[in-house]
């Protein structure tokens, strides 16, 4: 930006206050509002944008980045359109749902609205969002494979395995396994209940097998950091946000992306939980520094039947991420609309972020400052392997507890990566800040 540039742009807020009868020392949020307006009936709208994001850097050397942050809001307000809401759980169901032969179709609709009613009986077929929409996926690529073999779409042996082969070049064999596993449990649950396909379950195992001996794929052990290291990239770039001179909407994103990675090192939830997350509603800032978490069980991984039952408590004391949450809450959350939800979109005023984009951010910031991918389900290997690490004897256990597993081994199989990463001590001490939580025999 050139300093011309800059005279220029507030010469003419001057002239424009001038003839408003404004005082041009005086940035309220209403002037600047108005100022806008101006320019976008004076010019037009990428002239008027440019000139008044000008302003904005002019406003905030002369202001102060806190008294011109309201700009950002206005601009943004102007140039962002109304966006339908994005879809939920189950409006993800019903489109991979639609994607069935359409003889298909009303099994697995009648299974979705029963399923979103949830009833309390045992004897009534009840999946989760999650698990009609990966078992229809699969139908659906089963389906389509059939067609172009010409051959009937049933789950025979030599149909399933020709399948299998297909994708093999592409897919891990622990994947095809998965594969098959859910076009037989679509057959046997819903499409063609009472009828047993063991020949095409019996592919689907000896694939479950072969994956034992297959080696990984995606290297998930290369990609496993230290959560200490997450969390470190967190509060460096809300410090940097803090440290601009200006008070923009890139600022607010930067302290925003810094916050995400800090939380969910903090509370290594998965992505559907975080997305959850909005202040007073399911974050509440309480006093001497404790944060209190409370997720609706339809946001956690459980049987459906079990959601309405399985919420999520949790109390933590770290004054430090405190601190981030509530300067987040007066500083930067409001340039972005006056909602609650903790992650806000740049392009979306009436939602946040989707777990789907949560994700995106944080593999995006890993690979930039780590040069590793790390997805938001990793960071829970990576928080469990620092504990384990920190704590040889005891730490299956507290790890265990910290990411909800009734099992340790579970963590022990799936979760720990142990490989010497630790480079700080004392992670377990950031986790052991949790005061209080509803997840059973808490160990921490």
């Amino acid at each position: 930006m050139q300093p011309r540039d800059l005279y220029r742009a507030w010469g003419a807020w001057t002239a424009w206050c001038q003839a408003e009868a404004r005082d041009a020392s005086w940035l309220s949020p209403e002037a600047g509002e108005a100022y806008l307006a101006h320019l976008l009936e004076t010019q037009s709208g990428r002239s008027a944008y440019a000139r008044f994001a000008t302003f904005q850097i002019a406003a905030g050397l002369a202001w102060g980045p806190e008294a011109s942050a309201h700009l950002a809001l206005a601009l943004r307000a102007s140039r962002v359109t109304k966006k339908a809401a994005p879809a939920d759980r189950w409006g993800r169901a019903e489109r991979e749902v639609a994607k069935l032969p359409e003889a298909w179709q009303p099994a697995f609709r009648e299974l979705l609205e029963v399923s979103r009613d949830a009833p309390e009986t045992r004897r009534t077929l009840v999946w989760s969002a999650a698990r009609i929409g990966s078992a229809a996926s699969a139908l659906a690529r089963f389906s389509d494979f059939a067609a172009q073999a010409g051959a009937r779409p049933i789950p025979t042996a030599t149909l399933c395995q020709a399948w299998a082969e297909s994708l093999s070049p592409g897919a891990a064999a622990i994947s095809i396994a998965s594969y098959l596993a859910r076009v037989v449990d679509g057959f046997e649950k819903v499409l063609a209940p009472g009828i047993v396909y063991d020949a095409a379950a019996a592919v689907a195992d000896r694939w479950a097998a072969q994956s034992g001996a297959e080696p990984p794929r995606k290297g998930k052990r290369s990609r496993i950091v230290p959560a200490s290291d997450l969390d470190r990239i967190g509060f460096e770039l809300m410090a940097d946000a803090d440290a601009a001179p200006l008070r923009r909407i890139s600022e607010a994103t930067r302290y925003r992306d810094g916050l995400l990675l800090a939380v969910a090192a903090t509370l290594p939830e998965r992505a559907r939980a975080l997305s959850a997350l909005a202040f007073d509603r399911t974050v509440f800032l309480d006093a001497e520094g404790v944060i209190r978490f409370s997720i609706p069980g339809e946001h956690r991984k459980a049987p459906e039947r079990r959601k309405r039952r399985r919420a999520f408590h949790a109390s933590i004391r770290r004054p430090s991420l405190h601190r981030a949450l509530a300067r987040w809450q007066a500083v930067y959350r409001p340039m972005f609309d006056a909602g609650n939800w903790l992650w806000p979109s740049r392009l979306d005023q009436q939602h946040g972020l989707t777990e789907g984009r949560l994700g995106v951010i944080v593999g995006d910031l890993t690979e930039a400052r780590l040069g590793r991918r790390v997805s938001i389900h990793l960071v829970r290997d990576c928080v469990a392997t620092e504990i384990i690490e920190a704590d040889p004897i005891g730490g299956a256990v507290r790890a265990a507890t910290t990411l909800g597993h009734r099992d340790p081994r579970v963590t022990s199989d799936f979760y720990v990566h142990s490989d010497g990463i630790v480079v700080s001590t004392g992670w377990q001490d950031v986790i052991a800040g949790r005061i209080g939580s509803s997840r059973e025999s808490l160990a921490i």
